[in-house]
């Protein structure tokens, strides 16, 4: 399902309404969508997701609250993925600014990048009020690290 969801083919939006209504939101909240490695991915990834929930009451989703300004390589296929900012390919549009948001992303692995962009968004006034992913990768150990816990443990 996080493929699809991914490649736009499903919205997954029952899945993160029903996250959505577990957060103690504020009557009124703007949805912003965590910054993908170009605009076409961003746009196929949650476009589907913004349109479901435009049709809540008090959700406002943002799509288009960023401005793509050029590609980057996507982290996910970045050995030392920390070393690139998750907003470094992006600027935040007014239309965000001093609002209370909740950013929806799709995979979650250390929450760094996540942390960036409110980090981002609090410099615009932006008040991050809650977070909602799809999925968290597993870590997998490695190889020593499963040698060193079956000898010495």
């Amino acid at each position: 399902m996080v493929y699809d969801f991914k490649d736009g083919r499903v919205s997954c939006s029952r899945l993160f309404k029903e996250a959505l209504a577990k957060l103690d939101l504020p009557d009124s909240v703007s949805v912003v969508f965590m910054p993908c490695s170009n605009q076409s991915k961003y746009l196929t990834r949650f476009s589907r997701l913004n349109n479901a929930l435009s049709y809540e009451e008090k959700l406002h989703p943002m799509l288009y609250s960023l401005t793509y300004l050029e590609a980057r390589e996507s982290k996910h296929n970045i050995k030392d993925r920390d070393k690139v900012n998750a907003d470094s390919n992006v600027i935040i549009n007014a239309d965000i600014v001093g609002k209370k948001a909740v950013i929806i992303d799709d995979v979650i692995t250390t929450g760094s990048s996540i942390k960036e962009h409110a980090e981002e968004l609090g410099k615009y006034g932006v008040e991050v009020v809650g977070v909602v992913c799809l999925a968290k990768t597993v870590k997998y150990p490695e190889k020593i690290e499963i040698w060193i816990e079956s000898h010495f443990k």
